[in-house]
């Protein structure tokens, strides 16, 4: 099993398909090899794992950076801490 997971994972990479997609390939086919009966259960863990207000904070903390550097409140921000610490 371990050499069928690494084949896939090097043809991949070397097909230049992403590092992500790469491992994700590698691993489904180890679980493909383990037990092919197990590939339906793939979808239901994969989207309880992704449902987390945890892992949802990250992005969500990425746009609103966005939002206040395009916007111009991340420089006024940080324009008060300066003026706040000088003082």
């Amino acid at each position: 099993m371990t050499l069928v997971v690494a084949l896939v994972l090097f043809a991949a990479l070397f097909a230049s398909v992403p590092i992500a997609v790469a491992l994700g390939l590698s691993a489904l086919a180890g679980l493909w090899i383990i037990a092919p009966d197990g590939l339906v259960l793939l979808p239901q863990k994969t989207l309880s794992g992704v449902d987390s207000f945890t892992l949802l904070a990250i992005p969500l903390f990425i746009l609103a950076g966005t939002i206040m550097g395009r916007g111009g409140i991340a420089r006024r921000i940080v324009n008060l801490a300066l003026v706040l610490s000088a003082a």
